[in-house]
C-alpha cells in the first residue's frame, strides 16, 4: 500500500511537472535517442537527480555512497523513520556537507558503515545499492528471483531478490553482477522503476 501511494504521488507530481514545465530539463549527453532518456529526464525534472555545471548528465560515471544517499533522500513522499542513534565514524565528521543525510539513513537502519568508517567516497557496488533500495522501500522478495551470482546464502541474496521480484532489475542473462560498479544511468533507472512499480 506504501509502494502504490508512493507511485500515485509521484505519477501526480511528475505529471505536473511536464504540465508546467515547457522545456523539460535535459542534458547534452543524454538526447532523445538514449536508451534511458525516459527515466533520467523524469527524475530531472523532479530536482531527485542533477547534472553537472556544464550541462552533462556524465551518465555513465560511477556513483559514490554520499552521491547515491544524496540521491535518494531527495526522493518525494517517503520519510525514513529513526530506529537507532546516530554514532560517530572516524571518515564522517559534523561538518561534512551530506553529514546530515548520512546520519537520517544511519538511524534509519538503511546503512551500518563498516566498523568505525562510513568511506562517504568509496564507489558503490551494485549489491549495495540493492540492499540500500530494498530497505528504503521496503521492498518484499514476493517470489523466489535467482540469478547464477547471487545464490540463496549469499548476504545479498535477500535485497537483491526483492529488487527483482519488484521489477527494478532485471540482470544479464542470469548474472547481476553484484560486486560491480554502479553508473549514474543504472542508479536513475532503477530509482524511476523503484518508484514506478
Amino acid at each position: 500500500m506504501k509502494k502504490q501511494l508512493t507511485a500515485l504521488c509521484f505519477t501526480l507530481l511528475l505529471s505536473t511537472v511536464f504540465a508546467f514545465t515547457t522545456n523539460a530539463a535535459s542534458f547534452s549527453d543524454v538526447p532523445i535517442t538514449h536508451r534511458y532518456y525516459k527515466e533520467i529526464t523524469a527524475l530531472s525534472n523532479l530536482g531527485v537527480i542533477k547534472g553537472y555545471e556544464d550541462g552533462t548528465f556524465k551518465p555513465g560515471v560511477y556513483v559514490t555512497r554520499a552521491q547515491s544517499l544524496n540521491i535518494l533522500d531527495r526522493v518525494p513522499n517517503i520519510s525514513v523513520l529513526p530506529i537507532r542513534d546516530m554514532r560517530e565514524f572516524s571518515d564522517l565528521k559534523r561538518a561534512y556537507p551530506y553529514y546530515a543525510v548520512f546520519e537520517r539513513f544511519y538511524r534509519g537502519g538503511i546503512i551500518n558503515g563498516d566498523g568505525n568508517f562510513m568511506y562517504p567516497s568509496n564507489i558503490v557496488t551494485r549489491g549495495q545499492i540493492a540492499k540500500m533500495f530494498t530497505l528504503y522501500f521496503t521492498f518484499k522478495a514476493t517470489n523466489n528471483v535467482s540469478f547464477i551470482d547471487v545464490p540463496s546464502n549469499s548476504d545479498k541474496y535477500p535485497y537483491v531478490s526483492a529488487l527483482a521480484a519488484n521489477n527494478v532489475t532485471t540482470g544479464d542473462a542470469g548474472y547481476f553482477y553484484p560486486n560491480k560498479h554502479l553508473t549514474r544511468e543504472h542508479l536513475a533507472v532503477w530509482l524511476y522503476r523503484a518508484l514506478y512499480n
